[in-house]
């Protein structure tokens, strides 16, 4: 469950509740299995160990980079997996080859298969978050019931050019055996082994809010180290704005309805010029990796917390890897509309401080002047900036310059 949403890991917690057990603390499967490997082996521990964990289970996958050190840190680098992929869909798979092979008679090659070839997308992917390389890896824990499978075995050891893989812990009791291990240490075991070690884990994915222009602004960045506590600062868009609404996303694309929404909050604002009223915006983050939200007006000090409401937006087939993936393949579109935004933005601040001039020294103007200004900013207004279309970079610029071309001359005669 390294890739659990945010939503994901409070339904985990609730149900531990209903089962009526004492939650004391979520942790993520590969970084429970760090914990088994490490608790195991400590002794024979004599630097820093960067294991990654490769966890395939009957319905879900994950990989872990965990560093162990020798004070007994367990230090987590990257997380990658898919809740989606796991041995039932390697049946499957089986199933539609041997129908097919049944219905016209001949067999298929599988090893095209797109599922077979995401598990070891899914290791590079989780090699490359933090800077590592294959070389980095001193140890490739086995974890779950699928990586019996002698196929799955060979793909991995032949991607860490013929690394043989660790085989020492049960991979079917190493999650709960890790999780045993930390529950001793939460509940005050006084073993020294099990009370030295401490665990340090991360956030699987970015959050952050939608800004006016709908583009994600990240508040906490993936892999974070959590608990955490970030904050950042927003201002009215708008003149005369009374509130600001924040939408809360979890996700790694540039535009913010391309991830996973979680929920809003809306903080009210003293009504004043746009850019003069702030928000200070905190996330807060738990062991358990969930999510709490706050916005704070800094001069009147109104605040709004809110606890994302969970319920209402639980995913029923969370394809968090596919997020990931949609972030790669779709860079360039977004490194585009980052650029389109900022181009508009820049546009609408410009005619924003024209209008700003004008109005500050209109009694000077002559009406003719006042109407030929108004009249080019009103005509750029309604040809490129009616509505949430984007027009290319080159556009905005142009109109830009149009503007400039007409109001400074006028302008420079009023001073």
């Amino acid at each position: 469950m390294s890739y659990f949403d945010d939503s994901q890991r409070q339904a985990t917690k609730d149900a531990g509740y209903v089962a009526g057990l004492n939650v004391l603390q979520i942790i993520n499967e590969p970084t429970s299995a760090a914990i088994a490997y490490g608790f195991d082996m400590s002794t024979n521990i004599t630097r820093g160990t960067n294991v990654l964990i490769f966890d395939l289970g009957g319905g879900t996958f994950d990989v872990s980079i965990v560093t162990i050190d020798v004070n007994g840190t367990f230090r987590v680098n990257a997380v990658a997996g898919d809740t989606n992929l796991g041995g039932q869909d390697f049946d499957n798979v089986m199933v539609e080859h041997f129908v097919k092979q049944f219905n016209e008679k001949h067999s298929t090659y599988m090893s095209g298969n797109v599922k077979a070839l995401s598990r070891l997308k899914m290791v590079d992917s989780c090699l490359c978050d933090p800077g590592f390389n294959k070389t980095d890896i001193d140890e490739v824990v086995l974890v779950g019931g699928s990586t019996r499978i002698p196929k799955v075995q060979q793909l991995l050891k032949d991607f860490f050019d013929g690394k043989e893989l660790s085989k020492k812990i049960n991979p079917d009791e190493a999650v709960a055996y890790g999780a045993t291990v930390l529950a001793a240490k939460l509940s005050g075991e006084s073993s020294p082994q099990v009370s030295n070690f401490e665990l340090n884990d991360i956030v699987p994915l970015s959050l952050g809010v939608a800004l006016y222009d709908t583009s994600l602004s990240v508040i906490v960045k993936k892999n974070a180290k959590k608990p955490l506590t970030r904050q950042a600062n927003y201002t009215t868009t708008e003149d005369n704005q009374s509130a600001i609404l924040f939408n809360v996303y979890q996700g790694q694309r540039t535009r913010a309805i391309d991830n996973n929404w979680l929920g809003e909050f809306t903080v009210a604002v003293p009504v004043a010029p746009k850019g003069t009223s702030q928000v200070k915006v905190v996330f807060d983050i738990d062991d358990d990796g969930i999510l709490n939200c706050s916005g704070e007006e800094v001069t009147t000090g109104l605040t709004k917390k809110v606890r994302i409401d969970h319920d209402k937006q639980r995913l029923s087939k969370a394809d968090i890897k596919k997020m990931v993936q949609d972030a790669q393949r779709y860079k360039i579109v977004d490194e585009e509309f980052t650029e389109k935004n900022s181009a508009r933005s820049d546009l609408e601040d410009y005619i924003y401080k024209l209008k700003n001039k004008i109005k500050s020294i209109r009694s000077k103007i002559r009406s003719e002047d006042i109407e030929k200004m108004e009249n080019a900013i009103e005509d750029v207004r309604r040809q490129i900036l009616h509505g949430m279309k984007l027009a290319e970079v080159k556009e905005y610029t142009t109109k830009s310059d149009l503007l400039a071309n007409i109001c400074v001359p006028i302008l420079a005669r009023y001073p």
